[in-house]
């Protein structure tokens, strides 16, 4: 009696899921009644446990698929706003507005939609939950719990804590008048170190972080003086505040991404998701609404520019590899180095849509010359130059290029 209410009940809810109009008995009573009949069916009731084996054949594998997603790769997908959202095909139609489960449904078109989405999802899911694996296993973030016990989701509930926009970023102060600003709230694989470098005539900015807080607004230090702001390349991690500065700095070989940074090719629609985060940002960020702003003005840059801050000089050396139109930024006098993404003591990225292994061999050889004391990469703490060098050494063995 027990199992058949529930197949009762699950059948309908599955009828007012693909037709939410629909009242909750008209279902039920017809449901119910073609049970019933069934159920009279002389022999029926011998054939049960087939029955039962054949809907376990066909459950199994969607659970099994279901409880990976869930445990393994997505689980921090499934936010407050997933499971309360009006179910849509996201497709909208030739007049507008979007195309909703209810309107022309066909069971089928549903079904194999359905299974086509979730083994992308869990293909995507299973390379993207192993770059966070790594790079829990290479790095180390002693400053917060939440980097000790990365890829780690307490199981009390579904949704990720707010932060707040006022406690947003964290400042700290390192030598040669450098400053790491960063944002706590984003796991330590994802989380975009921002530089700040005190000059006397001016300041330099290198790269702006997710763009979810506005940067500039809240963070007085980028407002007090006259400011050069560089991109060391145009990932949407790296450039979500540019939009904030006057006037934006990026290698040549990028600046159309940055005139246009569409989530496909800044990585947005790749990487952003609960997965990214500890604490996501303030109301009204969601993912799905996520965009980046063009810079107001976009200044290039090429390999041997200098940037000249009165008393600081940092010269630009293009690392192409990561991306394309990757730099770093090279202060002779102090044998510090800020490196972008091409170099930082973590796993690196390497198979992005626009990444060249070739590229990336000969930007490590080139930087590998350098008399580095400090590096100061785009992920990760700052290392020193003997680390550097090692660093280097190891990914050159290990490509054998």
């Amino acid at each position: 009696m027990t199992t058949n209410v529930m197949a009762v009940y699950s059948a309908t809810l599955s009828c007012m899921n693909v037709a939410p109009g629909m009242a909750f008995w008209k279902p039920a009573l017809v449901i119910g009644v073609v049970t019933v009949f069934g159920a009279l069916i002389p022999g029926i009731l011998d054939q049960f446990q087939n029955f039962l084996l054949l809907i376990g054949a066909l459950f199994i594998p969607a659970f099994s698929v279901m409880i990976v997603d869930y445990y393994l790769v997505g689980r921090d997908g499934y936010g407050r706003e997933l499971l309360t959202a009006k179910h849509q095909l996201g497709r909208p139609t030739r007049g507008g507005g979007d195309r909703r489960l209810s309107d022309r449904c066909r069971p089928r078109r549903l079904l194999v939609a359905g299974l086509t989405a979730g083994v992308r999802r869990l293909a995507a899911g299973v390379r993207d939950h192993r770059h966070a694996l790594l790079a829990g296993r290479t790095a180390t973030d002693p400053a917060t719990p939440a980097g000790r016990r990365r890829g780690v989701r307490a199981m009390s509930g579904f949704a990720l804590p707010r932060g707040d926009a006022t406690s947003w970023y964290r400042l700290q102060p390192l030598a040669d008048a450098i400053t790491l600003i960063d944002e706590p709230g984003i796991k330590p694989f994802y989380r975009c170190n921002i530089w700040h470098v005190r000059g006397r005539d001016r300041d330099l900015v290198v790269d702006f972080g997710l763009g979810a807080v506005p940067l500039r607004e809240r963070v007085a230090l980028l407002s007090e003086r006259d400011i050069v702001a560089v991109a060391s390349h145009t990932h949407f991690d790296h450039i979500g505040s540019a939009h904030g500065f006057d006037c934006c700095h990026v290698h040549a070989a990028e600046a159309d991404i940055l005139a246009a940074p569409d989530n496909a090719r800044t990585l947005a629609a790749r990487f952003l998701d609960d997965a990214m985060f500890d604490t996501l940002p303030p109301l009204p960020y969601a993912h799905s609404g996520y965009r980046i702003p063009a810079p107001a003005a976009i200044q290039t840059l090429e390999d041997g520019d200098v940037i000249d801050l009165g008393d600081r000089r940092f010269e630009v050396i293009h690392t192409p590899g990561h991306s394309p139109g990757g730099i770093a930024l090279w202060e002779a006098a102090s044998a510090t180095l800020i490196a972008g993404d091409i170099l930082y003591d973590g796993e690196l990225i390497e198979d992005a849509y626009h990444s060249d292994l070739d590229d990336y061999a000969a930007s490590l050889r080139r930087l590998r010359a350098l008399p580095v004391r400090s590096v100061h990469g785009g992920h990760f703490p700052s290392f020193s130059g003997q680390r550097c060098h090692a660093l280097i050494d190891a990914w050159l063995r290990d490509h054998d290029r």
